[in-house]
């Protein structure tokens, strides 16, 4: 489960980093702007990035 109220496939993730990393958060605002950003804060602070192997970033 990731956030309040959102799954992900374990078997599908490639990579976890923390969302204080200057390199992720250039990572997310990438995703982004190229819309294979998935978000599942539901409005609360995210503190993990999870790196799909479909390119996308939840």
């Amino acid at each position: 489960v990731v956030g309040p109220g959102g799954s992900i496939s374990a078997g599908r993730v490639v990579a976890i980093g923390r969302w204080d990393s200057a390199p992720v958060r250039r990572e997310v605002r990438r995703a982004r702007a190229e819309g294979k950003l998935i978000d599942l804060t539901y409005g609360h602070a995210c503190r993990w990035a999870f790196f799909m192997d479909t390119g996308h970033v939840v």
